[in-house]
């Protein structure tokens, strides 16, 4: 639902309840979300900024997606595309380093799983989804 807009969500909504959802309800449901959860916003809004500022985005794995759309001074559908993918890197590119993490250890004793990296993962995590 991050990134997602009060049209999507209103039609996502409808499709999936079988009943109309208006732009109003939608809006309140992501209202409810970051009143829930005040960090998921900063969190959004620091991606986008520390993209803009450097120019890429870094999953906690260290992975890094350059993304000079980001720099560019004036808005654009480019733009916002942009911002999305900023987002979206650190959630899903994170998340996928941490099961390429456990996977490339499964076969081995879990414990060995490097210490620094599971620790670096969760916090972050525990930053980004701990509600206030």
């Amino acid at each position: 639902m991050y990134g997602m807009g009060a049209d999507s969500l209103a039609g996502r909504l409808s499709k999936s309840t079988g009943r109309r959802v208006d732009l109003s309800e939608a809006q309140a449901h992501i209202s409810k979300l970051f009143q829930r959860f005040p960090k998921i916003k900063d969190f959004m809004a620091a991606q986008k900024k520390l993209g803009a500022d450097k120019g890429w985005v870094q999953t906690l794995g260290g992975r890094r997606r350059y993304l000079p759309a980001l720099s560019s001074g004036k808005p654009s559908m480019g733009r916002a595309y942009a911002e999305r993918q900023a987002v979206n890197t650190v959630i899903q590119g994170s998340a996928a380093d941490m099961t390429k993490l456990v996977r490339t250890h499964s076969g081995h004793n879990i414990n060995r799983v490097p210490r620094r990296a599971c620790e670096r993962c969760a916090r972050g995590v525990r930053r980004v989804c701990v509600a206030r």
